[in-house]
């Protein structure tokens, strides 16, 4: 995103490149960041035990199967 900003700017460097295509770049990437941040939030907010092992680094030992279990085989 930081090179669009920058065409934004300084457009005389790239003539082949309009500014109209380095916004509208820009706005998709800007877009495509927004879905992924709203479905890494949505899913953190489902997975309230996921939110608790992010914050103190444990889970309970049901939670590992459930959700990961290799880790459990690396453990054991």
């Amino acid at each position: 995103m930081m090179f669009t900003g920058l065409l934004m700017w300084f457009w005389g460097w790239l003539p082949f490149v309009s500014r109209t295509s380095a916004i509208f770049v820009h706005d998709c990437l800007a877009w495509a960041v927004a879905v992924v941040l709203a479905g890494h939030m949505r899913k953190a907010y489902r997975d309230p035990e996921a939110r608790l092992g992010m914050r103190t680094g444990y889970v309970s030992r049901s939670w590992a199967e459930r959700s990961h279990s290799r880790w459990l085989r690396d453990e054991e």
